[in-house]
């Protein structure tokens, strides 16, 4: 006959059940909270980790995961209260200092950044991360040196990151070292960054040591990456104008003014392209817009002269140069282009009047303007 469990050996053996089921069900809700997360469902696994620490308080990962949730839905506030949370359990949570460094520094609080960073390094002293958030810190107080040197550390204790050689290159074109800006650029591009803004950025550079080729192959590439940046559709369009390749500098203009139709820079390029093909007129309603846009844009004005000079439209020419003139009297550019239209007009005296005004201001284009009167 079997014997009969003791009672109480019977109510410990269920109560330790109860216990491995309990532990097996918010291990669970850890790692579904884990599952969203990576799943950048940030919200839900926010919602998760909340439930699992409804039961474990003092999880300090818990508490630093929806930290980081809150960090990338850009709630900052919500972010540094989760972070600080992890760091009351766990003062030496070197991850948590670093974010709630990075996250201080977002909401534009740089030197508690700066200092919560610094505790990080009291606890890590190579950590590359925190010397990478001090440099982004300072950059964004346009403390370019303290930058620099922050990111060169970052990176002599981590020389793989490819962001940041582009961060240093971005501060160094800051402070007007081109030469060095290239290399790191160069540098971050050699380690496979494509975030768009390097190809963009170096390709500058490059377009403007007249390597148009180079300039060209990587605006192609972070016009790829980031597809709705205008300004890499506008470059592009430049450097294709540059290469007399007008038919695609016009496209891609045209794709820079769809994404920012406000950009009177872009407009400019479009009516330069039509110009630079000879098809005069249609250029004209491109410097039109750009005028719109910035109605004291002196190159715009002069531009729209000449335009409508060589498309035969005399009044106009007269009435564009004009109106530069009455912005800036000095404006050499427009008092030849006056001169230009008397003598299409066979108007001499006229002609000679701005060629007069040109003897004073600019010596080497009233010799232009007078070959032309001579020549009439």
């Amino acid at each position: 006959m079997k014997k009969a469990v003791p009672r109480a050996i019977l109510v410990l053996a269920l109560f330790f059940v109860g216990a491995f089921s309990s532990v097996s069900q918010t291990n669970a809700l850890f790692q579904q909270g884990l599952d969203e997360f990576n799943r950048k469902e940030y919200s839900k696994s926010i919602d998760t980790y909340k439930q699992y620490l409804t039961q474990f308080p003092n999880d300090y990962s818990a508490h630093f995961n929806v930290g980081l949730a809150y960090y990338n839905l850009f709630n900052y506030p919500l972010a540094e209260s989760s972070l600080r949370s992890a760091i009351r359990i766990k003062p030496d949570y070197v991850r948590a200092h670093v974010y709630l460094g990075s996250t201080l520094s977002f909401a534009n609080r740089y030197n508690e950044a700066i200092a919560e960073l610094m505790k990080a390094l009291e606890f890590e002293p190579n950590n590359s991360g925190a010397y990478f958030e001090i440099g982004l810190a300072h950059y964004r107080q346009k403390n370019y040196t303290a930058a620099l040197q922050a990111y060169r550390r970052s990176s002599e204790i981590d020389p793989s990151k490819g962001d940041t050689h582009y961060r240093i290159g971005a501060t160094l074109s800051r402070l007007d070292k081109k030469v060095d800006a290239q290399a790191a650029y160069e540098r971050a591009v050699s380690l496979g960054l494509k975030n768009g803004f390097v190809q963009y950025e170096l390709a500058r550079l490059y377009a403007g040591n007249q390597r148009y080729t180079d300039a060209i192959r990587l605006l192609k590439e972070a016009a790829v990456i980031l597809p709705d940046y205008a300004l890499a559709y506008h470059e592009l369009g430049t450097t294709y104008n540059e290469v007399k390749q007008f038919p695609l500098a016009i496209a891609a203009l045209n794709t820079a003014i769809k994404l920012d139709p406000k950009s009177a820079d872009s407009h400019l390029g479009l009516g330069n392209s039509y110009y630079n093909d000879n098809k005069y007129a249609e250029s004209i309603p491109h410097y039109q817009k750009a005028l719109e846009l910035s109605p004291k844009w002196e190159t715009a004005g002069n531009y729209l002269g000449d335009a409508y000079l060589y498309s035969n439209q005399p009044a106009q020419a007269l009435a564009a140069f004009n109106k530069i003139l009455a912005i800036n009297p000095k404006n050499t550019v427009a008092i030849y282009g006056l001169g230009l239209v008397h003598v299409r007009q066979k108007n001499i005296v006229l002609a000679q009047q701005q060629l007069e005004k040109l003897d004073l201001l600019d010596k080497p284009l009233a010799d232009k303007l007078r070959e032309k009167i001579n020549a009439m």
